[in-house]
């Protein structure tokens, strides 16, 4: 489990940010708020699921008054994205490091994505949306 305290200090905008989808998360995944840290990952250490990321979009676009368009936040994989193993390939990199920069993806090393949806990750896309011009809530 992910115990790292937060980086540096926030500004007050991206700290409400963290504040609210730490209350998406708690709600949701029915996690204790202790447990949402920014380097949390959602699938190992909140214990979210496939289901649970509709959910979460869902009450994201609740919490913050705004629309998140399927496959934006989070990456709709498809079979040309994945190598035979089932793990991501060089191809499935490059789409997801293009499209989801909030993921940061590195173009070398093991890349597992399940880990790379991090809080941090929803804080940065809803921060980068929020800061394209979208209507604050």
């Amino acid at each position: 489990m992910t115990t790292k305290t937060l980086d540096a200090p926030m500004s007050p905008e991206k700290q409400r940010i963290y504040e609210g989808v730490r209350n998406v998360l708690v709600d949701a995944l029915g996690v204790d708020r202790e447990e949402v840290t920014l380097d949390s990952t959602l699938q190992r250490d909140l214990g979210a699921e496939s289901f649970d990321y509709l959910d979460i979009v869902f009450r994201l676009e609740k919490e913050f008054k705004i629309k998140i368009p399927k496959g934006e936040m989070f990456p709709d994989l498809t079979p040309d994205h994945l190598g035979a193993d089932g793990r991501i390939n060089n191809f499935g990199r490059k789409y997801v490091k293009e499209h989801f920069p909030h993921l940061g993806i590195s173009d070398t090393g093991r890349f597992d994505i399940s880990d790379s949806f991090k809080v941090r990750s929803v804080v940065d896309y809803l921060e980068a949306k929020f800061g394209s011009g979208v209507q604050k809530w």
